[in-house]
């Protein structure tokens, strides 16, 4: 005897009826099979034909944001620009995508970014939200938050595509995560040439607060043509580069005239 069972699009399997599935709450998400006799139910008899493959070891549940915790030894860090960039994107697109979470710890496998700025976004931490679970011994825990932030291990730009993106659309530069410099300084001013919005006034703006602070710097009009007027100075973190400039007067800013380092370091 056959019989018509119902698989979720989240990879839940094998419901008798349709409905709301247990896993990820939805409904009307389902798609139907006949299941021949003597076969199990969670059984499919093509790879692929189903949403879930022996590759998805996640799965999507919903818990309070009590119940993720922030990994003590995560390496990542966020910098004041790049946390305004990631909050500007979640304002106008929302969560794209769950937070990986080991059940097993508790802890934040990716993700901890998100969730700190979910927290501001909402002003509190009480809240529910559907993550991905994961289920991972401490070993595996760390590999995998590793390889879920190495940028190592992700794709890199085909800049000729990237390129042709801001030239023939009219993108909200900020809502992709860049900033008018950021795409000056991979491509010139070419992608800004066929836009009729404000792009190219703010990169005007930028270019010329550029030019005072490199005439500023290198106090040579004659230098100009070249790139070796700079050392980079860096630091621990972002706590330390704020400590240092808040210590001895400086503007909170990555650029610094090399003159005001210098009278710091004579004065010391």
């Amino acid at each position: 005897m056959n019989t018509i069972v119902y698989d979720c699009n989240c990879g839940k399997i094998g419901f008798l009826t349709e409905g709301e599935c247990s896993v990820c709450g939805s409904a009307g998400v389902y798609r139907k099979r006949v299941v021949e006799d003597g076969e199990k139910k969670g059984k499919r008899k093509k790879v692929g034909e189903f949403a879930i493959g022996s590759l998805e070891k996640f799965e999507v549940v919903e818990v309070h944001r009590s119940e993720l915790k922030n990994a003590i030894y995560n390496p990542r860090v966020l910098s004041d620009k790049a946390r305004e960039r990631l909050k500007l994107g979640m304002k106008k697109f929302g969560l794209l995508g769950p937070q990986t979470w080991n059940r097993r710890t508790g802890n934040l496998v990716g993700g901890h970014q998100r969730t700190n700025l979910l927290d501001a976004l909402y002003g509190t931490n009480d809240y529910r939200l559907k993550v991905a679970a994961v289920d991972l011994d401490e070993k595996g825990e760390k590999e995998a938050n590793l390889l879920l932030n190495n940028n190592e291990a992700q794709a890199d730009w085909d800049l000729e595509k990237l390129e042709l993106m801001f030239k023939e659309e009219q993108l909200d530069i900020q809502a992709t995560g860049f900033d008018v410099a950021d795409l000056y300084r991979i491509f010139g001013d070419t992608p800004f040439t066929q836009r009729d919005d404000n792009a190219v006034d703010e990169l005007a703006e930028r270019l010329n607060d550029a030019k005072k602070r490199y005439e500023r710097t290198t106090g040579s009009a004659a230098k100009r043509d070249t790139d070796d007027f700079y050392l980079v100075v860096v630091f621990k973190d972002t706590n330390s580069r704020v400590e240092f400039t808040e210590k001895f007067g400086l503007d909170d800013n990555r650029y610094q005239d090399g003159r005001e380092i210098q009278k710091i370091l004579e004065k010391e």
